[in-house]
């Protein structure tokens, strides 16, 4: 994973992801609320693949999911999601 454009707004960051951003992401495929309206929930390595196609895309299109934290707020209680498009 590598640095890339990173958009702020006010109350927003919307970046590539990084290394750090894999735990989280983890977390949230593997709970089962997050997940109710999901195939399945994802195992730590299920999660992996899917940030490293996530960051595959971006090296060949230039755009995928970006990461999201809120401004200011410390990653670990920052609502942390991923939005955008895919190819």
């Amino acid at each position: 994973m590598v640095d890339g454009p990173t958009l702020r707004t006010e109350r927003l960051v919307l970046r590539r992801w990084r290394a750090e951003d894999l735990a989280p992401f983890a977390a949230l495929n593997a709970d089962p609320v997050v997940m109710e309206h999901f195939q399945k929930m994802l195992s730590r390595e299920e999660s992996d693949a899917v940030a490293s196609r996530i960051d595959a895309e971006f090296e060949d299109c230039g755009f995928s999911f970006w990461a999201v934290e809120v401004s200011g707020v410390p990653r670990s209680s920052a609502l942390w999601v991923c939005v955008g498009c895919r190819s």
